[in-house]
Order: structure tokens, then C-alpha cells, then sequence
């Protein structure tokens, strides 16, 4: 089982490397969110276009390394890079039953997990502020090629997208 996860690791890496790149569009996928696309800005600036939204969000975001919890327990073995992003305090994820103003992470390889596809630049204007339209859940913008076999998900909850 970790051997089978190392390796979808491995070739999402390859498939994306230094994920997440300044200058880079990615679309994830979650069973949760469904598809989500996000533009990395700068170093510290990131936009999202969540379905059912008429603008992008604007997030601040920094990868962080960490070895220990909260609570001083070590925390597994290998890379704990953590991403965290921190959107506007009257913003509010209806997966994780939070709002925003405050980082929320989750480790870097997880992120990694359920990215389907990459686009040079900001091919929507997402820095703008803007979107080119409300998308649903389950619409996947067509100038993304979706690629999924080494993903968390792989095809489970996708195939109830497409």
C-alpha cells in the first residue's frame, strides 16, 4: 500500500514539478469541492475559481515545513511540507465547515494528490479578480487536458462529473 503511494507521489512529481510553480494555473479534484482551479500569483498570492462563484477568491499562501504538531507529537516520516492558503474572513468552506481570515493547511503531497491538469500563465484572468463564468462543481474548464491515473482519486467520483 505505501509502496503504491509512493509511486503515485512520485509520478504526480514528475507530472508537475515544483508544484506549486509561480506563473501556473492548476485544476484539483475532490469528491468534496469536485473540480477547483487556482492560479499562483507570486509567492504569496493565489486566486481560486470554486464552483458556483462569480469572482475569483483571493488567498495568501506559503508552504511551511513542519515536524511536529501542535501538540509536540512528531508527526509521520518524510516530506511534512505543509501548503496554506488564507482567504478573506467573509469567505466560508462548506466542506470543512470553516471561514476563512485565518491559514488553513493541509501537507503539500496531499495538494499534489488531487491535481488533474496544469496551464502555463493565467489563461482565465483569475488575478483580476474576475471569472469568465459561474462554473458548477462537476464543470471542468475545456482547455484543461484532465489526467487522473495517478491520482488520490483516481476515477472515484470524477466518472459521477464527466
Amino acid at each position: 500500500m505505501m509502496q503504491e503511494f509512493e509511486g503515485r507521489v512520485s509520478a504526480q512529481r514528475d507530472a508537475y514539478p515544483g508544484y506549486p510553480r509561480v506563473g501556473t494555473t492548476y485544476m484539483s479534484f475532490s469528491p468534496d469541492h469536485g473540480f477547483q482551479v487556482t492560479y499562483y500569483e507570486s509567492e504569496s498570492r493565489s486566486w481560486l475559481w470554486y464552483g458556483g462563484n462569480d469572482i475569483a477568491l483571493p488567498a495568501e499562501w506559503k508552504l511551511e515545513k513542519k515536524d511536529v504538531d501542535e501538540t509536540g507529537a512528531h508527526q509521520l516520516a518524510g516530506d511534512q511540507t505543509l501548503i496554506c492558503w488564507k482567504y478573506g474572513a467573509n469567505t466560508y468552506n462548506s466542506s470543512t465547515v470553516t471561514t476563512g481570515g485565518k491559514f488553513q493547511c493541509t501537507a503539500l503531497v496531499n495538494a499534489l494528490q488531487v491535481t488533474v491538469s496544469s496551464l502555463d500563465g493565467d489563461p482565465f484572468n483569475l488575478s483580476s479578480g474576475a471569472v469568465p463564468y459561474v462554473r458548477e462543481k462537476c464543470d471542468a474548464p475545456d482547455e484543461f487536458v484532465i489526467q487522473t491515473d495517478t491520482t488520490l482519486y483516481s476515477n472515484v467520483g470524477i466518472e459521477d462529473c464527466m
